[in-house]
């Protein structure tokens, strides 16, 4: 509840695409939880004022004001590369010119990222770390808790843009990737784009859960 709702205010504030990842065991679970309304802050996209209304206008963090209809100005979406104002171009200086705009909106959402928590990180003693994403970082504290093993536990939350700003403390370490995949693709993300040294993938793809007991067994034999 409380990520799709940080998930829609960042989609309106930087106007950009937002998708939230789930997974199959937690859309077949059913539980009852205590929700904080007040929590979910209401979104607030920057609003244009004035005349000549440029949907796409260049900001010094490329994002661009919005006008919500009614209103006497024309308000021109375009799904195809365009001009400031919405109308379809061809021109290369202006398509360049508009890729730095969605550029600067990035490192503008990346700066806004780092001000809050993108990771989950519960430190253990041993040197190694444990990489899992969504449920499955469940099972593993399950199967730490298990085993009685204290790695340390790592669960990005928002994996594009990657926060790669608070995984370089563990690029030089040996690391484990629990994941529910055939071909290893969080372990690819963390390998490509924090370039993190990646000693071991734990893998299960058959449409089930990791099971603690089961997984504490794996855990140990590659810690």
């Amino acid at each position: 509840y409380y990520l799709g709702a940080e998930m829609l205010q960042l989609v309106w504030k930087y106007q950009t695409p937002g998708i939230l990842l789930t997974d199959k065991h937690l859309s077949e679970s059913s539980m009852t939880i205590d929700i904080d309304i007040e929590r979910a802050k209401w979104a607030e996209p920057k609003k244009y004022k004035g005349e000549n209304y440029k949907r796409y206008l260049d900001t010094s963090d490329g994002i661009s004001p919005m006008l919500f209809p009614p209103s006497k100005e024309v308000i021109k979406w375009s799904s195809y590369e365009h001009d400031e104002y919405g109308i379809t171009t061809e021109d290369a200086e202006v398509i360049s010119f508009m890729h730095d705009k969605r550029d600067k909106k990035l490192k503008a959402l990346i700066e806004y990222l780092k001000q809050i928590e993108t990771v989950n990180i519960i430190r253990g003693e041993n040197p190694t770390n444990i990489f899992a994403f969504g449920s499955t970082y469940m099972s593993v504290l399950e199967a730490l808790k298990h085993g009685k093993m204290n790695p340390t536990a790592i669960q990005p939350i928002f994996l594009n843009p990657l926060p790669i700003w608070e995984l370089e403390e563990f690029k030089d370490q040996d690391n484990i990737v629990v994941e529910q995949s055939s071909t290893g693709q969080f372990t690819a993300l963390l390998n490509e784009k924090a370039g993190l040294n990646i000693k071991s993938t734990i893998k299960r793809y058959d449409g089930r859960p990791f099971d603690p007991i089961e997984l504490s067994i794996k855990i140990k034999e590659v810690l």
